[in-house]
């Protein structure tokens, strides 16, 4: 075990500096001495290293915490907290329906939630709400 760990250790320093041609040699080699997947020894080569913060054990296992660097958002977000806890209540309403089934209701369901006083939301909710009829609600790169 030491051994993988000090060759891992060697290989990841070349591999992360060369280009995509010397990479594929150098996962030929690597796989070759470990034993290790394919894939898993490219997985192991691109790893990042972690700040371990501490270490736990659960039912006979140890589990390991890490802190990684937080990846930065390159798109600001379209909706604000208000518009999702309006369509978190809207989608509660409809017991929890995928947001295929749950957009074509969108334009009835507010108007009856707010004549029903079961939500309040102002006009500029309303507009971005109807909006979310025609794209996914919960999917794609919406940022809810």
């Amino acid at each position: 075990m030491r051994y993988k760990k000090a060759v891992t250790s060697e290989l990841k320093k070349r591999y992360n500096k060369s280009t995509k041609k010397q990479k594929g040699a150098i996962l030929d080699e690597f796989t070759a001495i470990t034993g290790y997947n394919r894939s898993y020894a490219s997985w192991i080569l691109k790893a990042k290293k972690q700040k371990i913060i501490g270490y736990m054990t659960s039912k006979g296992k140890k589990i390991k915490f890490v802190v990684g660097e937080k990846k930065k958002r390159n798109k600001p977000r379209i909706y604000g907290h208000d518009v999702c806890l309006a369509l978190k209540r809207i989608w509660v309403v409809f017991d929890f329906i995928c947001s295929k089934r749950l957009a074509p209701f969108m334009a009835e369901a507010v108007e009856k939630l707010e004549k029903h006083k079961e939500i309040n939301i102002s006009y500029p909710l309303t507009i971005l709400i109807s909006y979310l009829i025609f794209y996914p609600v919960f999917g794609g790169n919406y940022n809810l």
